[in-house]
């Protein structure tokens, strides 16, 4: 019986029911496309501004605000190694913020600024403002904390911070690496940094 109904079947119904087919493997198809292109700019780095360290001295060690030199090394060492380890995840790219250092140079406080670090970046062509700053309580007591703020909105995305023990280099670059590694770039925080 169905070879009966099959053979009354009209040529033009036969090629009807054949664009049918090829309509809904063309649209899995471009579907399929989409959801690679999404997963793929997903996958795109961040364009990052990271600007350098600041530092804020509340201890009484000194003169309220006042740092050392070797203080003023360790906030460059840092910079350059939270950039460093930015860039070899492969998740970022960076821009140069030294076009701006003048700029960056006339603010007070880049994490005081209220989103003044995401007009820089965005002069930069970044989507996001990376700030960092060393909170000294004491030689023995600091803290770094780590913020990347969405150029475009002014939200911060990220705010992440380490309490170290110890005024050294290695207690500085621990710190930052930890943040690096245990936060900013690790599966179960990363999704604040992505598209």
């Amino acid at each position: 019986m169905e070879s009966a109904r099959a053979s009354q079947r009209s040529p033009a119904a036969g090629r009807r029911a054949m664009l049918g087919r090829l309509g809904a493997l063309l649209g899995l198809a471009l579907a399929a496309v989409a959801l690679a292109a999404a997963a793929k700019a997903e996958d795109a780095p961040r364009v990052a501004a990271v600007f350098d360290f600041e530092f804020v001295n509340w201890s009484q060690e000194t003169d309220y605000g006042a740092d050392n030199s070797a203080e003023i090394q360790r906030l460059a060492l840092v910079s350059d190694l939270l950039r460093e380890l930015l860039t070899e995840s492969g998740r970022f790219e960076l821009r140069d913020t030294a076009p701006l250092a003048a700029e960056v140079a006339g603010v007070n406080s880049l994490r005081g600024c209220n989103g003044c670090d995401a007009d820089l970046a965005r002069k930069l062509g970044a989507e996001l403002a990376v700030t960092g700053v060393v909170n000294k309580v004491s030689n023995m007591e600091l803290a770094i904390v780590i913020r990347a703020r969405d150029a475009a909105t002014k939200k911060i995305v990220i705010e992440y911070q380490a309490e170290i023990r110890g005024n050294t280099d290695q207690s500085w670059t621990r710190g930052v690496s930890w943040i690096v590694r245990n936060r900013i770039l690790h599966p179960d925080y990363a999704f604040a940094i992505r598209r």
